[in-house]
């Protein structure tokens, strides 16, 4: 499977083309699991909500239903990305 992730910090929403961002193959399911953490707890990360369920856009939802993620995931710790993965 191969993401794309926004590699440079200073690119604002909007902008068009690929500038700023870069390929990641992922490596495995521990690999696959981070990221999709990462997903779900983004928004948390910039402020559009306080916790990772009330981003009503997020598949969350749809996973905490079908038991692959806990109801309260991300609601009472600010989640820790080891790898750096916040920095990819």
């Amino acid at each position: 499977m191969l993401i794309f992730l926004n590699l440079d910090k200073n690119v604002k929403s909007g902008i068009c083309g690929n500038v700023g961002f870069g390929e990641h193959l992922i490596r495995d399911e521990v690999d696959f699991a981070k990221h999709c953490d990462y997903i779900h707890y983004n928004p948390v990360k910039h402020g559009l909500c306080s916790i990772p369920q009330e981003w009503r856009f997020s598949s969350l939802h749809r996973l905490m239903v079908q038991g692959i993620y806990p109801p309260n995931w991300g609601v009472s710790e600010v989640l820790d990305m080891p790898g750096g993965i916040w920095d990819e």
